[in-house]
Formats: C-alpha cells, sequence, structure tokens
C-alpha cells in the first residue's frame, strides 16, 4: 500500500508537542507585554547578513551548545538547535465549548463548493457566518440551495452539524456529475468528528514568518500580516466582553476561515509559484534519495566530476541502505533508528564504516552516481 495523505487530528499533536506551548487566549487585548510577547512568539526577526545557528530559547536569554534542553526562566522554553525548532509555539484555544474544525478540511471543502473560491468569497464561511457579507448576485445556485437545506439558518454549529446531508445533497447535483467518488471520500472524512474537530489549533512556526531588518528598510512577507490578523482577531474575540453565542459562532467561523486562506496562499505564493519542474517533481511526489545543499569547491585535490556531501545529508539520504546493513549485523531496529537518529548531529565511526561500504561495493569508480540539478527560479 502506497504512502496517502490524511487528515490528522489536532488534539492530539497538541498533546505531542511538550515545550513551550502557549496559549493565545491567556494574552490580554490591551497589556502591552502581552502584545509584545505576541509579537516576538509569531514573526522571526533578521538584523544582520547571516542567519543564526547558535542553539537558543525563543527568547534569546540561553545561547550555545551548553545549555541544549535547558527551560529559559525568562520566556519559559527550551533552548534548542535553529534547525529544530520547528513545533508551533502559539496555540488557539476554544471557547463555549465551540470546537474548531481542521483548516485543511475547511479548504477542501470550501473549494469543492466553488473551484475559484477565495478569502473574500468563501461560502463555506457565509454558510457558517450570519456577519459575512456576499453580495447576493454573487452566490451560486447550489449554494442558495444548500442555505434552504439548512433551514435558511446561517450558524456555525447548524452548518458543521449538517455538512453530511450537505454533501450528500451535492452528489445529486448537476453541477457534481463527475465529482461523485470525490464527494463519497468526502463524506467519510466528515464522519470522523475526533479527528477532524478540536479544542486547539496551531498557528504555524514563525520561521515561516520572516522579517529583515536591513540599512535600506524593513522586508517581510505577504503571509506575516495574514497571521498578525489572525491571532489579535482572536485574542479581542476571547476577550469581547459584549460577546453572545452567535458573536462567538462566528468568531469561530472566521479564525479558521482566515487560517485555511492563509495556508493555501503561503503555499501558492512561496512554494507552489516555483516554476521549475525538477522543483515540481520533488515537492509533488516526495522522490526518494534526493537532497538540497549548498554546492562549493573542493579545495584538495579530486577527479573533475567527484562531489562530496555532507555527513548529516550522507546519513539521511542513504538511511534505508544503512538500516538493512546494521540489520544484517544482528542490531535491533530501535536501537538502529536511535543511532541514526543521533548519527545525523554526531560522528559515529560504526555509521562512517558502513557509509565507506557503501561507496567501495558501488559499481562505478568514482563511488555512487548522482545526478546534480540547480532548481529553477
Amino acid at each position: 500500500m502506497g504512502i496517502t495523505q490524511k487528515i490528522y487530528s489536532l488534539d492530539v499533536y497538541f498533546k505531542m508537542v511538550k515545550d513551550g506551548k502557549m496559549i493565545v487566549n491567556d494574552f490580554r487585548p490591551n497589556d502591552k507585554n502581552d502584545l509584545a510577547t505576541v509579537n516576538n512568539t509569531l514573526m522571526t526577526v533578521y538584523n544582520t547578513d547571516t542567519i543564526p545557528t547558535i542553539p537558543t530559547c525563543e527568547c534569546g536569554e540561553l545561547k550555545g551548545r551548553y545549555n541544549i534542553d535547558i527551560v529559559c526562566a525568562d520566556c519559559g522554553t527550551v533552548c534548542k538547535d535553529a534547525h529544530s525548532k520547528v513545533e508551533p509555539v502559539l496555540w488557539l484555544e476554544n471557547f463555549n465549548n465551540i470546537k474548531f474544525l481542521n483548516p485543511d478540511l475547511w479548504l477542501i471543502t470550501t473549494t469543492l463548493f466553488e473551484k475559484k473560491c477565495d478569502k473574500d468569497r468563501d461560502y463555506l464561511r457565509w454558510l457558517c457566518s450570519s456577519s459575512y457579507f456576499i453580495p447576493e448576485d454573487k452566490i451560486p445556485i447550489h449554494i442558495y440551495g444548500i442555505y434552504e437545506l439548512l433551514g435558511k439558518r446561517r450558524s456555525y454549529t447548524n452548518t458543521m452539524n449538517r455538512m453530511v446531508d450537505i454533501l450528500t445533497y451535492l452528489l445529486d447535483h448537476a453541477k457534481y456529475k463527475g465529482k461523485k467518488q470525490h464527494i463519497k471520500m468526502l463524506i467519510e472524512m466528515w464522519k470522523d468528528k475526533n479527528t477532524i474537530f478540536s479544542k486547539h489549533i496551531p498557528i504555524i512556526n514563525k520561521k515561516l514568518f520572516v522579517i529583515e531588518d536591513t540599512p535600506k528598510g524593513v522586508f517581510t512577507n505577504l503571509a506575516t500580516a495574514s497571521v498578525i490578523d489572525i491571532v489579535y482577531s482572536w485574542i479581542d474575540a476571547v476577550h469581547d466582553t459584549k460577546s453572545t453565542p452567535i458573536k462567538n459562532e462566528n468568531a469561530t467561523a472566521a479564525i479558521i476561515s482566515k487560517l485555511a486562506h492563509m495556508y493555501n496562499e503561503y503555499f501558492l505564493t512561496y512554494i507552489v509559484k516555483k516554476a521549475g519542474m525538477f522543483r515540481k517533481h520533488v515537492y509533488g511526489a516526495r522522490s526518494p534519495h534526493t537532497f538540497r545543499a549548498v554546492i562549493t569547491s573542493i579545495s584538495g585535490k579530486h577527479h573533475y566530476s567527484e562531489v562530496h556531501i555532507p555527513w548529516a545529508i550522507a546519513v539521511t539520504v542513504l538511511r534505508p541502505q544503512l538500516v538493512s546493513k546494521l540489520l544484517k549485523r544482528n542490531l535491533k531496529y530501535k536501537k538502529i533508528n536511535r543511532m541514526l537518529f543521533d548519527a545525523v548531529n554526531k560522528y559515529m565511526p560504526l555509521v562512517h564504516e558502513i557509509l565507506n561500504e557503501l561507496i567501495t561495493e558501488s559499481p562505478y569508480r568514482l563511488g555512487i552516481p548522482i545526478i546534480i540539478q540547480r532548481n529553477l527560479t
């Protein structure tokens, strides 16, 4: 059976992330210290020509490899390598028992409603929120059909509870003649309530939201404004003293919609838009035995077509071969797994020995053959 994608429970993910979690609901909208903490946790700011690689905590108080795994007294996060700090730090928590729908499933569903939908014309949000406006002449007939199916009541809870009925209605609609299998698969996904709904929802790690503070000005990516809007909107909604059940539902629908479209726009803008066929192949197909690294000259004596790859890449890209050879040496899989995990960041003579074996066993004179490809941009 092949590897396929699936919707993952965000509550399970929340429990899995152990270190440095912050709940957005705990921050107060008018507290300067709280808002400063939010900004620091949301964005990565670089004000030098080089990207720092020294292990640090989130606030930067703890620095250096000797502080790895120590918890900072100021920010409560663990000092880690720069490349390892990729888990979400900020999490939204539901209130008034209104659970979040997974943003990925939101995007899949609203794209089914209307392929060209965008953040300014999200038909699922229109069905879920009485405060979300779309001009009447821009609403398709099949969306009005769903609206009537819902008893002409636009609310998050009502729409979420009736989604299987909505999708079943679309099965018989002329517009969806060629999408019956797609809709049936979607219906099965919507039946798994424990997976698709959660009490917590993450904000993507700040490494994706970069601000460069340079002498020529401050530069940022477009997604940064969106993520700031999402977090601040939720802080305001949670602390709204004039809140009502309807406003709470509208706020929940708005946040999930904004998150879903932010994910979509980020990937369209910064990943999918890259035109190179090789890049598309690597991103789209999960090609085995591929890696990306900086290429530089070999200073010593060498053959003109000889390439030396970094230790960490060799351990990772040749992992299946390493596992196979270690199993033949009667090592248990769990021990091998732990060994290769550790070997990525530190030298191990046994791993080096096997890597040399692989090079020696290659039928080619220079070792293991590779193709060097510069990604088109």
